[in-house]
């Protein structure tokens, strides 16, 4: 099992109105990124590959309720941010499963129409909450069967090294990556969606009630102290 620390912690609390028909998408994507349409499982051993990272648009919706997330700042750390009530957001899944489990790392990158607001890159099990587990019902594709809960393994392993991400204001709809897995990786982006209006300035986003605000700050400072995690990946 790989070890991961995660900073950041999503409600289970539903914050979508009716699902909408998909609009955002990924448009293009380079170095071991593949684009696929939405298979039927992404669950360990389902959708492998040894030499690509699939990416396949999930689902388009309306926020219910304000939720703060994660998003990077200038110098490349997540932080906190606040996406608004009514904000439409479009959610995308990157899925990267070796075959028969073997150590791999792939590089690559995915290029979206419409701008990056949010990324949930951990299913860590903190304070009784699983980011990717807790929102595959709201973001994740009907059709499609997500992996059985409660595996630590899924997310990303960010703060350790195993894996990165990258992001530059000056390309707001491109998601960099470098995943190094030996059994499965997966994270997911939400964009926004035209015509509504860009979130204001920078930083990515994880779901959680602004209530939780608190909590998650709680954890950034405590890792922030003892791992040094907000310099550049």
């Amino acid at each position: 099992m790989r070890r991961k620390i995660a900073g950041f912690v999503a409600a289970a609390a539903v914050i979508l109105s009716a699902a909408l028909p998909a609009d955002a998408a990924v448009v293009s994507a380079s170095g071991a990124a593949e684009i696929i349409a939405p298979p039927a499982a992404v669950g360990d051993g389902a959708t492998e590959s040894s030499t690509k990272v699939r990416l396949f648009n999930e689902r388009q919706l309306n926020l219910t309720a304000a939720v703060t997330l994660s998003f990077f700042n200038a110098n490349g750390a997540l932080v906190p941010r606040t996406l608004n009530t009514g904000l439409c957001v479009q959610s995308h899944l990157v899925h990267f499963d070796e075959v028969n489990a073997r150590p791999a790392v792939l590089t690559g990158a995915a290029v979206f129409d419409m701008e990056i607001v949010a990324v949930l890159p951990t299913n860590l099990n903190i304070l009784g909450v699983r980011l990717l587990d807790s929102t595959d019902a709201a973001f994740g594709l009907l059709g499609t069967t997500y992996p059985a809960a409660g595996s630590n393994g899924r997310g990303l392993e960010i703060f350790l090294g195993g894996d990165s991400l990258s992001y530059s204001a000056a390309q707001p709809n491109r998601l960099g990556f470098t995943l190094n897995t030996d059994g499965f990786d997966q994270l997911r982006v939400l964009t926004a969606c035209a015509p509504d209006p860009v979130v204001p300035e920078s930083s990515f986003v994880l779901l959680l009630p602004v209530s939780g605000a608190v909590v998650v700050g709680g954890w950034m400072l405590m890792l922030r102290r003892r791992s040094g995690w907000l310099s550049p990946w």
